[in-house]
C-alpha cells in the first residue's frame, strides 16, 4: 500500500512541477536573446532536480520505497511536460496562423497575392515585382511559373 502512495504522490509531484515549468516557458516564450532562453531552460533544469530531490529526501526520512517513487516523479514530469508543450504549442500555432492569415489579408487588399494561393507560398507574376518586394517577403519562398521561366530564356537568345 505504501508503494502505490509513493507512486501515486511522485506523479502528482511530478505533473505539478512539469505545469510549473510550463508556465516558466510560456513566460520566457517572448525571450529574443540567447542568454535569456538558456536562463529559462536551465532554471526549469533546476526545479526537476529539487523535485527529485524533495522526492529522495521524503521517501529516504519516512522509510518508503524509494525506486517507485523516483520513477514515479520522472515519469510525472516527463508526461506532464509533453502535455503541456503540446498545449503550448498550440496556443502559439495558433497565434501564428492569425498573424499570417492577417498578412495574408492585407496583401491581397494590396493586390499582391491571388486568392488561389496558400498562406505560406506567395507566387509572383514577374520577377520584378519580387525585386521591388523583396524586403516585405523575406521569410517566405517565391516561386516562378514555367511560361516565366520560358520567357526569360527566350529574352536571352
Amino acid at each position: 500500500m505504501a508503494t502505490v502512495l509513493c507512486v501515486i504522490g511522485g506523479l502528482i509531484l511530478g505533473v505539478l512541477v512539469a505545469f510549473i515549468n510550463s508556465k516558466i516557458s510560456k513566460k520566457g516564450i517572448d525571450a529574443s536573446t540567447t542568454g535569456a532562453v538558456m536562463g529559462i531552460n536551465f532554471f526549469r533544469f533546476i526545479l526537476d532536480i529539487i523535485a527529485l530531490a524533495v522526492g529522495f529526501f521524503v521517501s529516504r526520512a519516512f522509510n518508503l520505497p524509494q525506486i517507485p517513487t523516483l520513477v514515479a516523479i520522472a515519469v510525472g514530469l516527463s508526461v506532464g511536460s509533453m502535455l503541456f508543450l503540446y498545449f503550448l504549442s498550440k496556443n502559439v500555432s495558433k497565434e501564428e496562423d492569425e498573424a499570417l492569415l492577417k498578412k495574408k489579408t492585407s496583401l491581397n487588399e494590396k493586390g499582391k497575392v491571388s486568392e488561389n494561393q496558400s498562406e505560406d507560398n506567395f507566387t509572383y507574376s514577374s520577377i520584378d515585382e519580387s525585386f521591388d518586394d523583396a524586403d516585405l517577403f523575406s521569410s517566405s519562398k517565391t516561386t516562378m511559373s514555367s511560361e516565366d521561366i520560358s520567357v526569360s530564356q527566350t529574352d536571352k537568345n
